[in-house]
């Protein structure tokens, strides 16, 4: 696979820009209860129980453009534009605490509370982002949460008061992989922001090419919370401090390749058709000369611009040296034959055009020039004996078609009326 620098390469002719949009929602944070279960343990005078759920997760969107140039081949090219890149962190961890009281008086579970945690998160970044440092959302604020504070009532003169302080630390970075391309003919990776692919020529005549792009991004994401209970008891006998420690509680770490795909998209191409592939201008009178109106049609989405010229035998020529045909539309060149000898002569039709497909059309064109049979020496005339379809043909115009290549005759009826020159 060939990568070119943008900056060092011209190219003559291309497609349409064509605007991309890449997006994602990835549910990272969306993962299964964890139960902390009863700490330190149910045998102690008080143990608490935790049960967190998050929810929630990453989005990422950016916006691009797609290229098209040659003749270099197809050049294929995906740019960001810049500050269009999103990541977008929207996560909720649901608390839900338990203790469990293991006294001499008492003995059993008392449900606390449920609380929600809200953790969000944004950074812009210019894409592509291939290759480049990380972009990413921390939120690790210690005071983020304000501690919850909770007093219950156990029995008549016994009652529970509880803090918990609760300390989220999230990250979410990314940065771009690399960009992969694919058409029905193959696939082409771009691995930097500046680099341009060459693409595979497509088979065929087609109209456009039709493209999927996937913007592919390292993402790495880690959700971590710790809570530090703390509780006291206070009876009629007295306060007393129960318990406080640190549950440091791992609930996500997941590094991942993320791909974004484009969505299907294609660029116009144009695609230069002749209506004969060759011909052939019989014989004809040496000072004598034949015309064909030769019809040229775009069968792409794109106009066709270049330029014609004869290479081969000066016998033949062609008028006008330039042809523009718009996307969809019929025009031509008259290409005459004029032998000013006898014998068989050849030559090719060439037009050079912005086709990438096709970029060189070669039609390979034939005549004979000949003489009437000199007089006879005795003194009597002979009349001369032209080939049998001279007589009809001679100065009007007409030739041989290679077989089966005839039909355009009645496309060229239709093309004299609506004929355009660039």
């Amino acid at each position: 696979m060939l990568l070119l620098c943008l900056a060092g390469v011209a190219h003559a002719w291309e497609s349409n820009v064509v605007p991309l949009h890449f997006s994602d929602d990835n549910p990272v944070f969306q993962t299964l209860t964890f139960d902390t279960g009863y700490l330190p343990s149910q045998n102690d005078p008080i143990s608490v129980r935790f049960s967190i759920t998050p929810t929630g997760g990453v989005a990422t969107s950016l916006d691009a453009e797609s290229t098209l140039t040659w003749p270099e081949g197809l050049t294929h090219h995906v740019a960001g534009t810049p500050g269009s890149g999103e990541l977008q962190v929207d996560t909720t961890v649901t608390v839900l605490a338990e203790v469990w009281l293991n006294l001499i008086i008492w003995a059993g579970s008392v449900p606390l509370w449920e609380q929600e945690l809200r953790l969000e998160g944004e950074a812009a970044f210019d894409p592509l982002a291939l290759g480049a440092a990380p972009v990413g959302v921390q939120v690790a604020d210690p005071g983020l949460v304000p501690p919850f504070q909770f007093d219950v009532g156990i029995i008549t003169g016994i009652t529970l008061a509880l803090e918990v302080a609760a300390v989220p630390a999230l990250t979410s970075t990314i940065t771009g992989s690399d960009v992969v391309t694919s058409s029905a003919d193959g696939e082409w990776v771009q691995r930097g922001d500046d680099e341009a692919v060459l693409a595979p020529l497509p088979a065929g005549r087609p109209a456009q090419l039709a493209l999927e792009t996937t913007w592919s991004a390292i993402t790495h994401n880690t959700l971590d919370l710790v809570l530090v209970p703390s509780a006291s008891l206070d009876t009629w006998i007295g306060n007393f401090q129960l318990l406080s420690f640190d549950i440091p509680i791992p609930l996500i770490a997941a590094d991942e390749v993320r791909p974004l795909a484009s969505g299907p998209y294609a660029h116009p191409l144009p695609s230069l058709l002749s209506l004969v592939s060759s011909y052939d201008f019989g014989e004809l009178l040496v000072g004598d000369l034949r015309n064909l109106e030769l019809g040229l049609l775009d069968a792409g989405l794109l106009p066709i611009e270049g330029t014609v010229q004869i290479e081969g035998d000066p016998a033949f020529s062609v008028w006008p040296d330039s042809v523009f045909i718009p996307d969809g539309g019929l025009d031509g060149v008259v290409v005459t034959f004029a032998p000013d000898a006898v014998g068989d002569v050849r030559a090719e039709l060439v037009i050079a055009s912005n086709d990438p497909v096709v970029p060189e059309l070669r039609i390979p064109i034939t005549g004979t020039g000949f003489l009437p049979e000199a007089v006879d020496p005795g003194g009597e005339d002979k009349v001369p004996v032209l080939p049998e379809d001279a007589a009809t043909t001679a100065g009007c115009g007409c030739g041989h078609a290679s077989p089966g290549e005839v039909g355009w005759l009645a496309a060229l009826a239709w093309f004299g009326l609506r004929r355009r020159r660039a």
